[in-house]
């Protein structure tokens, strides 16, 4: 359908709305019409917000579904609020009849689309095909779907007010769905067009593209198949950390799905001009990009540092996917032109003044000739003949990297010397979504005196761990390295060896009759566990290790946090808006669990700071174990959890009594992210 004939549509549909507005069966007879004829599905439900119920004006059939029941596809839109599309519905994890076909269909497809005014849910609008008329969707569809949202959130305005529903108070006062659709016109016209614009260059698109989609395909099936064997791998381990690095591979395996797309870019560029730019968590997302290596750098025998600067804001708003690509495909290099016991260091520090980021990739290796520097941008260009005979590839990543860099707002460069190896780094401004400062600083702690134990080979991680304690605040004098035991300065107050000292240290510790604070450097991948150095931390340098670096000397320890609730679904979704918060976190599916979890915490002398609960949970409530928990706990000691309903309904009878905050369903993640850090100068303290 093209754009000109969804203008008529949008036309008639606001007029039919304007003939007949106090008439909400034939408003939404109207605008499910709409939908179907825009997306060419089957079927349509216009669904409203009125919690705990999804609510539609139907003269027959269901006409509300409870999402108290905290389960279905479509109770996932209603938490995550974000679009899906399923073209196998029944096939789906999560897949509930009673809500997701509550007109008892020989359903096929599906695409379910929140309506949003701000951060208001308005309602949840779906489309569908049965058996009878297969259909499936893709995202040309729900593009189209997304061009009439003004339409039916008009629409969906009128029938709440003629419900005699109250509105949240950023919609507007009076006013008709016709000449709200005015108002609306422009952004209406502008999707349209961006829709039509997009159609033709799609239109155009060579056969050898659509062949090299095809390659594409094939490709991922092998890797998918390669994530199903690491899937049951999985579940035969239980080794925290070996199940660390699994997930590692697992990454590794799904990046495979999303690099083959790459082949696609020297084709379809003038697509991706304005893909969408995503909210991150730096240190999650740069580290992750990272940790992939990882077991390659090992097995070859390099050097790896990564550097992630504490000093990044909480949040930023990047084009995470084309960054991730560049980032891979720059680490891909550097591991590929360094010789074995060569170095790489992958950086990635923040400009302040300019918001802006600062990555970068050295590496030890074979280096570029300084006349052939400008030439290896070029598509399938690569800095001598020789060299994809020896190591491979095309010399396309390069190209596109570059390409990447510049329509992000950077400029990719290089500094190279032959024998010497490279530098390729790039600046690049962000979007700064949570300005507040991390949680990694050490300028007060003037008194740490940290350590480090290590042999000369271990000279380059050693001063990436510097690096890091310089940058949370210490200075450089408190941070020195030794070459023996014996060297280690009386004032020492933390200590880190490497995995090949610890014969030496073991014999340190036994002749000075006591023990520092001790982290342990592990040198060969999985070659300790931690029950083999109780008393010690444990962490690898071939991953990112700043975090516990901080959580190893710092005052301030990390928030602990348990999620207890049957619903699945919030644990998870609490669970991502922490992701970038100073926190442990643990979950429980029910009140009996949870409650044994509290409890097992509190012997240990490691109490959880903070519960998310709800209240009605199958068999023991989140009330009746946070009453419970707190008889042990009094008895126990003055530490006292702080406790937090995540409940879909707004009781408070019992908010001070057994809760100290309430956050309602759909929740938002400010109002989470916020009790967290009200509570933090309130955590536990080291001795």
């Amino acid at each position: 359908m093209n754009t000109a004939k969804i203008k008529e549509l949008i036309q008639q549909t606001a007029e039919e709305i304007e003939s007949t507005r106090d008439d909400n069966f034939a408003i939404n007879r109207a605008v499910e019409s709409l939908v179907r004829e825009v997306t060419g599905a089957e079927y349509a439900s216009i669904w409203m917000n009125e919690y705990p119920l999804l609510v539609r004006e139907r003269e027959k059939g269901v006409k509300s579904l409870s999402m108290e029941e905290k389960q279905g596809l479509l109770y996932r839109c209603f938490v995550t609020k974000e679009p899906a599309i399923y073209n196998y519905l029944t096939s789906e994890k999560g897949y509930l009849p009673s809500i997701d076909n509550p007109d008892d269909i020989r359903i096929k497809s599906k695409i379910t689309l929140p309506l949003l005014l701000g951060e208001d849910l308005l309602g949840i609008v779906t489309c569908y095909s049965s058996v009878k008329k297969i259909k499936n969707f893709g995202r040309e569809e729900l593009e189209r779907f997304k061009t009439i949202v003004p339409v039916i959130i008009e629409a969906m305005i009128t029938m709440q007010k003629n419900r005699g529903r109250s509105v949240p108070s950023d919609r507007r006062k009076g006013g008709s769905a016709d000449s709200g659709l005015r108002r609306r016109s422009t952004d209406i016209v502008r999707r349209l067009e961006a829709l039509e614009s997009a159609e033709k260059e799609n239109a155009s698109l060579s056969q050898i593209e659509a062949e090299t989609a095809a390659i594409v395909h094939d490709i991922r099936t092998p890797a998918n198949n390669l994530l199903g064997f690491l899937k049951l791998l999985e579940e035969q381990i239980e080794d925290p950390r070996l199940r660390e690095y699994l997930d590692h591979a697992e990454k590794s395996a799904r990046m495979i799905n999303d690099l083959t797309t790459s082949i696609l870019d020297s084709f379809s560029m003038r697509l991706q001009k304005h893909s969408p730019k995503e909210r991150v968590s730096p240190s999650k997302y740069f580290s992750e990009i990272g940790e992939t290596f990882s077991a390659r750098m090992y097995e070859k025998g390099i050097h790896y540092n990564i550097f992630i600067d504490p000093n990044l804001p909480r949040e930023i708003e990047i084009d995470a996917g084309k960054l991730k690509r560049v980032l891979m495909n720059l680490l891909g290099n550097a591991v590929k032109f360094t010789q074995e016991k060569g170095t790489i260091e992958y950086s990635v520090s923040y400009i302040s003044a300019e918001k802006k980021i600062h990555c970068s990739v050295r590496d030890s290796g074979i280096g570029i000739p300084k006349e052939k520097q400008e030439e290896i941008f070029r598509a399938f260009t690569q800095a001598d003949e020789t060299t994809k005979a020896r190591y491979g590839g095309t010399g396309l990543g390069l190209s596109i990297s570059a390409d990447y860099v510049r329509e992000m707002g950077g400029k990719l460069s290089l500094e190279s010397e032959v024998d010497r190896g490279s530098t390729f780094f790039f600046d690049l401004p962000v979007g700064v979504v949570d300005s507040a400062p991390k949680l990694l600083s050490l300028s007060k702690t003037s008194s740490l005196a940290v350590t480090v134990l290590l042999h000369r080979e271990n000279l380059p991680v050693a001063k990436n761990i510097a690096k890091y304690f310089v940058k949370m605040g210490l200075k450089p004098e408190q941070v020195k390295a030794v070459l023996s035991a014996d060297q280690i300065p009386r004032d020492t107050t933390h200590l880190i060896a490497f995995e090949s000292t610890l014969p030496a240290l073991k014999a340190w510790q036994q002749g000075q009759g006591r023990s520092l604070p001790t982290l342990i450097v592990e040198e060969n991948f999985l070659a300790l566990r931690a029950s083999e150095i109780p008393e010690a931390s444990l962490v690898s340098q071939y991953g990112f290790y700043g975090e516990t670096l901080y959580a190893f000397v710092a005052e301030r320890q990390p928030v602990r946090a348990l999620i207890v609730d049957d619903d699945r679904i919030s644990v998870e979704l609490v669970r991502t808006m922490l992701a970038e918060e100073y926190c442990h976190i643990e979950t429980a599916y029910d009140g009996t669990e949870g409650e044994k979890r509290l409890i097992e915490a509190l012997e240990k002398g490691q109490p959880f700071d903070l519960l998310f609960t709800d209240r009605n949970m199958p068999g023991r409530n989140g009330a009746e174990m946070i009453r419970h928990y707190r008889k042990i706990e009094k008895k126990a000691g003055p530490h006292r959890i702080k406790t937090v309903s995540i409940s879909g309904d707004v009781d408070r009878t019992d908010l001070h009594d057994v809760f100290d905050y309430l956050a309602t369903k759909p929740f938002q993640k400010e109002e989470i992210v916020s009790i967290v850090r009200e509570i933090q100068p309130h955590t536990n303290f080291k001795e």
